[in-house]
């Protein structure tokens, strides 16, 4: 996402009134000589509807559009064969994440897909998310994996798999999104239940 608000922020200043180069206004005259390009389904997007961008390790952007997902080099996208791609993987992807592993955590609308060793496969069984929608993913300093789902919080460690849900203190099952801070407290962004805090499993509004 750091992406796109990088590109708002440079349209943004080009379109602006105070943003017109004047005489001596080295920054002004650079901006306006910087180059937009724009990449569509003609230069190899599966969909042109984009709703997430992730750059892992090895530079590249993993794009996720409302119709599937591709890679992008810097020079060209790269889509994946259908026969070795998921069907959940050809519709609206949410979210990626990548673990300090290298494996690619894929959110998508029912549920969660990983990538690893160039091989995808499900991350969580469909009986955890209910078939909904994956937005978000984060990994605690002990290798915990945490996904925010429209079926509550999950809990990825090492192939064991718990859900938290209102039944555990949640104010909403319908969470959007994750991050944990530097002393190690989980921070939860619901649809329609606030901000909540999850430290020691216990929530805190």
């Amino acid at each position: 996402m750091r992406i796109i608000a990088l590109l708002a922020t440079a349209v943004t200043l080009l379109l602006s009134p105070t943003s017109f180069a004047q005489p001596g206004d080295a920054l002004n005259s650079e901006l306006i000589q910087k180059k937009i390009d724009l990449w569509q389904t003609e230069q190899g997007l599966p969909f042109e509807t984009v709703q997430t961008t992730y750059q892992t390790r090895d530079g590249l952007l993993w794009v996720g559009t409302t119709g599937g997902i591709a890679r992008f080099d810097g020079l060209r996208f790269e889509t994946f064969e259908s026969q070795t791609l998921p069907k959940p993987l050809t519709g609206p992807i949410f979210g990626f994440f990548e673990d300090v592993q290298g494996d690619l955590w894929i959110g998508h609308n029912r549920g969660a897909m990983r990538y690893r060793n160039g091989v995808f496969e499900p991350a969580f069984d469909s009986e955890v998310t209910q078939g909904r929608r994956v937005w978000a993913f984060e990994q605690a300093r002990d290798g915990v994996v945490w996904a925010a789902t429209e079926n509550g919080l999950v809990r990825w460690s090492d192939g064991a798999i718990k859900r938290y849900g209102v039944e555990e203190g949640l104010p909403t099952n319908r969470l959007r999104s994750l991050d944990i801070d530097k002393d190690g407290t989980l921070w939860i962004g619901t649809t329609g239940g606030g901000l909540v805090s999850f430290i020691g499993e216990k929530f805190s509004i």
